[in-house]
């Protein structure tokens, strides 16, 4: 606590009592009550923390959960709690088994029997529109993607249920559609933004999931709007296509890929791609130099480092502009470098000591992310493979150039008048570098000089900068705005009678 804790923080939950049964949970649960705890990722303080008494253990978080139970709200927004996370909370509860007490139990056991008799009781009368299935508050890919097919429906008058799927593998902070989620699904139609892999999703019934029941007495049609890298559809995929009735994808990439995997209708309605910064952002709010050329990287551990390649933007930068140049800067922003400690030490040890290479391993909120790519100069994209390339697209709607590796989803729009697309050659996918192994995977491997050659002249020629970016910025804003995408939904829905 002297560490990490401060004074005012330690001194507000009353400090650390040794003679609590299990002084360590007790102090760390009234900090979280409180406040966001610092997360402790480095591997040399487990040590530290001693394996409490199991009857101590559950006697301590049975004093926090009494609270948190209560109508007492936390001043800790994220804190576990009732006022946080409703029914949620008790969900968790049973999956880490905390069973404190038989009255504690019999009182959550009452609270989620009265929740379920009231959804049975519900009558559901389906409405034209649409339940919106997804990772509403993760941090990740596809929650972003659901979060702007949301937005493309409200604001193409589309009427849509919001619904949060929960999934504890990313952290679920952003809450853009906090104020539109939907208490209930009320739409005989899902579009489900959660891929085959999530296997705790398509494992179950999808009626029972959507509408929190065991079945429904009308045609509920099922949509799955799924991203995919590789050329070839997992096998292990093919449970999840009986599970819906047809499939939506971003790009023309995963359209051929699932006609090949599937008799089923394959629909690509692009992923819109539009927003504002909301806050006022320069080079200074993010730690970075003001007077240098910056390149641009961003990519998620979970998203298996060697898809995303972070290693050859490294290296074409560095073929690109020796040492002795001063005047520019790689910044290799990531999140979840924790979950792979080894990845992220083989990235630093790829730097060489560079200090023009800057790593940036944290999470920021959407904003953020916006106005970070709004205060560098170019984003460069060495990728192996990508569905659609989020990155390289938000970055193109700001008017900045881009690099990116000429395969794959981004092709969708990219071209050699809008971006510099990066040559490259095929490569079979190496055993454990990916979500599934098999022979007849393979992805791209970008050639690396072409990208330095691309990185020198967006620095040093300034007309094709300006002449690259002005016009991939009109071809993203033309092509991939609220209302193209709500129109091309609205034709979908209406060709098989949902609207």
């Amino acid at each position: 606590s002297n560490l990490l804790v401060p004074r005012e923080l330690h001194q507000r939950v009353g400090g650390y009592d040794p003679e609590s049964p299990a002084p360590s949970l007790d102090y760390c649960l009234r900090l979280l009550w409180e406040m966001e705890p610092l997360a402790i990722t480095n591997e040399t303080c487990l040590p530290a923390v001693r394996p409490e008494d199991n009857e101590a253990r559950l006697a301590t978080i049975g004093d926090y959960l009494d609270k948190a139970l209560s109508n007492t709200p936390s001043p800790n927004a994220y804190a576990p709690s009732r006022q946080n996370w409703g029914l949620r909370l008790h969900l968790q509860i049973a999956r880490q088994k905390l069973f404190v007490s038989v009255p504690f139990m019999t009182a959550v056991n009452n609270e989620v029997e009265d929740y379920l008799l009231q959804k049975q009781a519900r009558s559901i009368l389906p409405e034209p529109g649409v339940n919106l299935i997804g990772l509403a508050r993760g941090e990740l890919g596809l929650g972003e993607n659901m979060r702007a097919f949301a937005r493309a429906s409200m604001e193409g008058n589309i009427p849509c249920a919001i619904r949060d799927f929960i999934f504890s593998g990313t952290r679920r902070r952003e809450t853009s559609l906090e104020e539109h989620l939907a208490e209930y699904a009320c739409h005989n139609c899902s579009i489900i933004f959660v891929n085959p892999d999530f296997r705790q999703l398509y494992s179950q019934q999808l009626d029972a999931v959507v509408f929190e029941r065991p079945s429904v007495d009308f045609r509920h049609l099922k949509i799955g709007y799924w991203f995919w890298e590789l050329e070839k559809i997992p096998a292990q995929w093919q449970y999840a296509f009986a599970k819906v009735d047809e499939i939506w994808v971003a790009t023309d990439f995963i359209a051929t890929a699932m006609r090949h995997a599937t008799d089923k209708p394959v629909i690509k309605i692009p992923t819109p791609i539009a927003f504002e910064i909301k806050g006022q952002y320069g080079r200074s709010y993010f730690g970075l130099p003001s007077n240098t050329f910056i390149f641009l990287f961003s990519f998620d551990f979970n998203s298996f480092p060697e898809r995303k390649n972070p290693h050859a933007v490294i290296r074409a930068f560095q073929r690109a502009f020796p040492r002795s140049r001063q005047d520019v800067t790689l910044v290799i922003k990531s999140v979840n470098a924790s979950r792979k400690p080894q990845a992220m030490q083989a990235l630093l040890e790829q730097t060489g000591g560079d200090p023009r290479i800057l790593l940036i391993n944290e999470f920021m909120t959407r904003d953020e992310v916006y106005g970070l790519q709004s205060v560098v100069d170019a984003y460069v994209s060495l990728h192996r493979a990508e569905g659609l390339g989020l990155g390289l697209a938000e970055c193109m709607c700001q008017g900045k150039p881009v690099i990116g590796t000429a395969y794959s989803g981004n092709m969708e729009f990219m071209n050699e008048s809008n971006s510099c697309p990066v040559g490259y050659s095929m490569a079979p996918v190496r055993k454990g570098d990916y979500l599934y192994d098999d022979p007849g995977y393979f992805w791209a491997e970008p050639d690396e000089e072409h990208a330095a050659y691309f990185m020198a002249k967006l620095v040093d020629d300034v007309d094709f900068r300006c002449r690259i970016a002005i016009q991939g910025r009109e071809d993203i804003r033309r092509k991939f705005n609220y209302t193209v995408v709500a129109e091309q939904m609205k034709g979908r829905l209406r060709k098989i009678g949902v609207l």
